[in-house]
């Protein structure tokens, strides 16, 4: 018999087949252009494509989860929202509020210093002493290489909070209102809030949980109101930890320290606030030196206040005060008093009296006289007498007497007489005499008699004499 030849190597061409093969090709045929139709199913591929397809590909059904556009966010307290650095040692409360919608704010358990609701910014590098500050905040720890000015063994190289990296600015709670920053041992809370909810809160650093004493604890909640406790472990001064919390559609984050602590960052994946709508733009950064001929056209309210006062009055009071006083008195008065007095004096006097008197008297008197006496007296006498003398004797007498007579004599005699005695006689006698004598005759005479008579005699003696001649 004949031996075959068998040709191993490829041909050159693909063979002509009447029928497809049964199982597919190990790798794709050299084809001299593209098939007139697609395949049924996508070609098993050994590896993915180096070049990227110039439109995305058809997906036979739709994935489990829609795709994310939010935008990873690291709060680390370095930065504000518009990327700008944010300063040791001031409170803070909107830093991401216009490019994410986040405000944050504090409230003290026992003690501490929050003015206007603000945590403050404490630099780690620089963490100050026992006296004046708090090592337990200090980053790197002593021990770490390179060494820093943190104290304390939770953070120790090697420990669970070891704390060798540096932490740069964090976030606490001030203890009191002093020019150096230290967390307050008291605790306390401070709250994220997200206008927009986040699409999914990541982990929160937190610094110098120590051991024992009140737990501290974070809070998540979402936008449907429910709400995740984690507890956190204490484990030591200077320590340094990571909560892991991985929350989606978040709408709030709130720390609440046992004792002192510190927040060292958040992370999170935020979607950037919505652009403002056609033809609008938002707000500058900046105020303009004169106000707008027309108020811009808002979509709605903003939800929070202004950070600063506006260097003109609004034409309506608003509905709460403000919390520090305007540069320049409003044209109405408000309906609720501010909870510090004005620099200077309103040009109308308020509906009600202050609770406290003003530093200084107004220029016309208020219609009611004050709960309280002022601290100098007014330019002009009142309308009508206030129901305690005052603590010195006004310029100028009253219209009309007082109930009770003053500590001290008036330099010049009043209109007319009080209805009581005073308790020590005048400097000057009376022009003319009173018109009815005293109910009662003085206590003591005078000890030295008056420098000139009377012009006219009393109308009528007086009831009972004098005790002595």
């Amino acid at each position: 018999s004949g031996n075959e030849f068998v040709d191993e190597r490829p041909s050159q061409s693909p063979s002509l087949s009447g029928n497809p093969s049964n199982e597919p090709s190990g790798a794709p045929t050299r084809s001299p252009g593209p098939s007139a139709t697609p395949s049924l199913a996508p070609s098993v591929s050994v590896k993915p494509s180096v070049l990227s397809s110039g439109e995305p590909s058809l997906s036979v059904a739709p994935s489990a989860a829609p795709s994310r556009t939010c935008k990873d966010l690291v709060i680390d307290f370095e930065t504000a929202g518009d990327g700008s650095s944010l300063v040791a040692g001031d409170y803070i409360k909107f830093p991401w509020f216009d490019e994410y919608g986040i405000t944050v704010t504090a409230m003290s358990t026992s003690g501490g210093f929050i003015p206007d609701e603000r945590p403050r910014l404490f630099d780690t590098a620089n963490p100050g002493n026992q006296t004046n500050g708090d090592p337990d905040l200090g980053s790197p720890n002593e021990l770490c290489t390179p060494k820093g000015p943190g104290v304390g063994t939770g953070g120790f190289p090697g420990s669970i909070g070891e704390n060798c990296a540096p932490q740069g600015l964090v976030l606490i709670i001030q203890e009191s209102n002093t020019l150096f920053w230290d967390d307050n041992g008291g605790g306390g809370m401070i709250k994220f809030d997200f206008a927009n909810p986040i699409d999914e809160v990541f982990s929160i650093g937190l610094m110098d949980i120590e051991t024992g004493g009140n737990p501290t604890t974070v809070d998540v909640t979402t936008s449907g109101g429910i709400t995740t406790t984690f507890v956190v472990p204490g484990v030591g001064d200077n320590s340094v930890q990571t909560i892991e919390l991985n929350i989606l559609d978040v709408s709030q984050v709130k720390v609440t320290f046992g004792g002192s602590g510190a927040i060292t960052d958040l992370v999170l994946c935020a979607d950037p606030m919505p652009a403002f709508p056609p033809g609008l733009a938002p707000p500058s950064s900046v105020a303009t030196p004169l106000p707008s001929q027309h108020p811009s056209q808002s979509p709605a309210p903003s939800s929070s206040p202004s950070r600063e006062p506006t260097p003109m009055p609004t034409p309506r009071p608003t509905r709460m005060p403000t919390p520090r006083p305007t540069p320049q008195p409003t044209r109405d008065p408000t309906p609720q008093p501010s909870r510090d007095p004005t620099p200077g004096p309103t040009p109308r006097p308020t509906r009600n009296p202050t609770p406290q008197p003003s530093r200084n008297p107004t220029p016309q008197p208020t219609r009611a006289p004050t709960p309280q006496p002022s601290r100098a007296p007014t330019p002009n006498p009142s309308r009508q007498p206030t129901p305690q003398p005052t603590r010195a004797p006004t310029p100028n007498p009253s219209r009309a007497p007082t109930p009770q007579p003053s500590r001290n004599p008036t330099p010049q005699p009043s209109r007319n007489p009080t209805p009581g005695p005073t308790p020590r006689p005048t400097r000057m006698p009376t022009p003319q005499p009173s018109r009815a004598p005293t109910p009662n005759p003085s206590r003591q005479p005078t000890p030295q008699p008056s420098r000139a008579p009377t012009p006219n005699p009393s109308r009528q003696p007086t009831p009972n004499p004098s005790r002595q001649p």
